[in-house]
This record gives structure tokens, C-alpha cells and sequence, in this order.
């Protein structure tokens, strides 16, 4: 019955794909609280995007663009279906114009949607319900997100460093296809806490209407012994404008903002350990440094916040992702059954701007003095929350 009445809602299946182009399937798994439930002021729900790439004519990789901002959350995106009375209606959404940006300036201020796969490969990726979809939810009621098939704007064959950011012209219509379907009930839920464990982290009171961030991190709940490549995923979501009033939900915010994002690329970290009923103990704490030294000013360089990568442009309710290889940052001693806790501490921006890294494709700033640097350096700074903390077991 249910597959009857989602029939209206689809726009694509495998079969609509053209010849000579990926066969690629989109999978959606909730992150919510127990008992599939959603809740409505929890910056720690939300969806995790698993993109698949089928076995298809092509042995090589396929790179190609995704971003939930727009191609899932914006029009033509997901399909919010509400149950009433044993049938299913579709919840019609507010209009968000800034979901509707060119592809290429999508592209070009937000390169990490960026996937390259090859056969039998995959790729996820946590993002947040936006707030103004969780606005037009109840609490009680129980709803389905659907993805109806799209298309991809930007695909090529071979890997992200072999082809050039290009409109699709001339290119065959490539498919994201699946029907996945997540069913959840809306609770009310106070914000997010500042976790107790391993210590609560505010790094100052936010300033009000400066960007609101949430982090939150994802990851299997078990690390093999011999997983030398244990990943953890860090999702960085511009959720609003902080409120003037303390503990209120966030203001809505209109603009994009453009800010230095390298305290997030290398967070600082903290992990506890706990064997059996044992207490949770401190095992490690020191920067990831993910491979991004490079991105260190050592000496005063003039630097052009438009191309350098450590400059990061965000839409409100969009997100930025890293993974984390943690691994090496784990007690040697590690056996089966030990329990990790780990969690990001919270960091602070003191460089960021309104607008996209195209507004400020122009935009020469001396660093590390900021010498000159203007609002760039004056704005209250954006004060970002500690993660959630994510725990996970080591089996042999």
C-alpha cells in the first residue's frame, strides 16, 4: 500500500539512466535517538547519505558532486511524507532561494561534496535535518523521507584530480537512483547538552547573532584490532545565528559566511577508555593533525581567502565533513573489549566574513598577524561547541 501511495512522489529509476554513465544508488540511515525517533532541538539527529557505486561498463573511477544542501534538502531533494490515519501526505516545504545557487559556484566554495568511487566502492557522509523542515514537524506524528531519484549536476569518468569543474554540457544524464526511504516519530527535546564527559566545553559565551556551529561525529560502533584505517567522520553544520536571548532556539540566517576553518581541520581531541564496570579513564589528548601541515603560516604570506583551502564558504543549514584517522592517537595497549569515548573539544574562529569565497575572490589577507585584516579580524568571534561524544568497542 505504502509503495501505491509513494508512486506520485518518484521521479527516477535505474532504468531512466543513459548509456556510459555511472550506476550509482543512494542509501539513507537515521541518526536519531532510540526507537527511531527524531528530536526536534537535538543538533545530534540526522541522516547519513551512503552513496554506492554499482558495477558498471567502466572499470575506472568516476568522480562526480553531491551535496545534500541543495540536491537533497533543496526543491526537487528528499520528499517529506507525514502518516495520517493509514495514509501517507506529502509536507509541503518553505522556500529557501539560497538552496537554489549555481552548480558551479556550489562546486567551487564546497569542493568536499567532491567524490571520486570506483566499482564496488561507497561513500557516506552525516549531515543535520534543517531547522526549517524540523519547523513544519509535530511532535507525536511519525514521517518518512524519501529520496525520489535525481540527477547529478557534475560527473566525469576518472579520478577528482583528472578532471577540470565543468557544467555537464555535452555530457550524458547521469542518475542518483534508489527509493530509499527513513521513518521516524518527532519528540521534543531540549538542545543538545555540553557533554559532562570528558569535560564541558564552551570556549566563551557566543556572541549574539554571530554564526551558530554544531559538530557532531559519526563512525561504526566497533574498531577491529587490526583496523589500521579506523575512520571517524566530523560534521561541521552552520545552523543559524545565535540568539540574544540565552538557551533560545537559533535565529534564522540568510547569508553565507566565508571563515578560517583550520582549528577544525585539526581539532584538538580527547579519548577515555573503560574496561569492563571500570571508571572512564584519560588515555590521550593531542591535535589530529590530518595530514594538513602545509596549511600552516609560518611566516607572514599573503594570502587569497578565495583559492587557499583552508578558507571554507557555508550556506546556513549546509555542513562541512573531514574524516579522522585516529588510530595512532589510541592506547598502545589496547585489548578486545576495551570501550572508547572520544570526543572533539569546542574551538573558536576568530577570522570570518559574510559572503561566499567568490564575494571574496579578491580578498588579500596577511597572515598569521592579520595585519589589516579589517572585519575579517573585529567580527566577535564564532565560538564552536565541543562534539558529541562517540563511543565504539575494540573487538579481536
Amino acid at each position: 500500500m505504502d509503495d501505491i501511495q509513494i508512486a506520485p512522489s518518484l521521479k527516477y529509476s535505474t532504468t531512466d539512466a543513459a548509456p556510459d554513465t555511472p550506476n550509482l544508488t543512494l542509501s539513507l540511515e537515521l541518526q536519531g535517538l532510540s526507537d527511531s525517533k527524531i528530536a526536534k532541538r537535538n543538533s545530534n539527529s540526522g541522516i547519513i547519505f551512503r552513496i554506492h557505486r554499482n558495477t558498471d561498463d567502466h572499470d575506472q573511477p568516476c568522480s562526480f558532486y553531491w551535496s545534500e544542501t541543495v540536491d537533497a534538502w533543496g526543491s526537487g531533494g528528499l520528499v517529506l511524507l507525514r502518516h495520517n490515519q493509514g495514509q501517507l501526505e506529502r509536507v509541503s516545504l518553505p522556500s529557501e532561494p539560497w538552496r537554489a545557487h549555481d552548480p558551479r559556484e556550489r562546486i567551487a566554495r564546497n569542493p568536499h561534496r567532491l567524490f571520486e568511487l570506483k566499482p564496488g566502492e561507497s561513500t557516506w557522509f552525516f549531515a543535520g535535518i534543517p531547522e526549517s523542515w524540523l519547523d513544519t514537524m509535530v511532535s507525536g506524528e511519525k514521517y518518512e523521507l524519501l529520496w525520489p531519484g535525481g540527477e547529478i549536476y557534475w560527473w566525469a569518468w576518472g579520478g577528482i584530480a583528472e578532471n577540470e569543474i565543468r557544467s555537464r554540457d555535452g555530457l550524458p544524464r547521469a542518475l542518483l537512483s534508489g527509493t530509499p526511504r527513513v521513518s521516524f516519530t518527532v519528540v521534543e527535546e531540549p538542545p543538545a547538552p555540553l557533554y559532562e564527559t570528558p569535560r564541558p566545553k564552551w570556549p566563551q559565551n557566543p556572541a549574539p547573532r554571530t554564526p551558530l556551529f554544531t559538530v557532531v561525529l559519526t563512525g561504526a560502533g566497533s574498531m577491529e584490532m587490526t583496523d589500521v584505517n579506523f575512520q571517524l567522520v566530523q560534521t561541521v553544520t552552520y545552523r543559524g545565528l545565535v540568539s540574544k536571548d540565552p538557551g533560545a532556539d537559533p535565529e534564522p540566517a540568510t547569508q553565507l559566511i566565508t571563515f578560517d576553518a583550520f582549528n577544525l581541520m585539526i581539532p584538538f581531541e580527547w579519548a577515555f577508555r573503560s574496561r569492563g564496570n571500570s571508571e572512564w579513564e584519560y588515555c590521550q589528548d593531542q591535535s589530529v593533525d590530518c595530514a594538513l601541515t602545509d596549511l600552516i603560516y609560518d611566516s607572514e604570506t599573503a594570502v587569497n581567502v578565495g583559492k587557499d583551502r583552508r578558507w571554507i564558504s557555508l550556506a546556513p543549514g549546509e555542513s562541512w565533513s573531514q574524516e579522522l584517522e585516529i588510530d595512532e592517537r589510541l592506547p598502545s595497549d589496547l585489548a578486545p573489549g576495551d570501550n572508547i569515548r572520544y570526543q572533539l573539544e569546542g574551538e573558536i574562529i576568530k577570522m570570518w566574513n559574510w559572503g561566499s569565497k567568490e564575494d571574496h575572490a579578491q580578498t588579500v589577507l596577511m597572515l598569521p598577524s592579520g595585519r589589516d585584516a579589517g572585519d575579517w579580524i573585529n567580527r566577535s568571534p564564532i565560538v564552536v561547541p565541543a562534539s558529541n561524544p562517540l563511543e565504539f568497542t575494540i573487538i579481536s
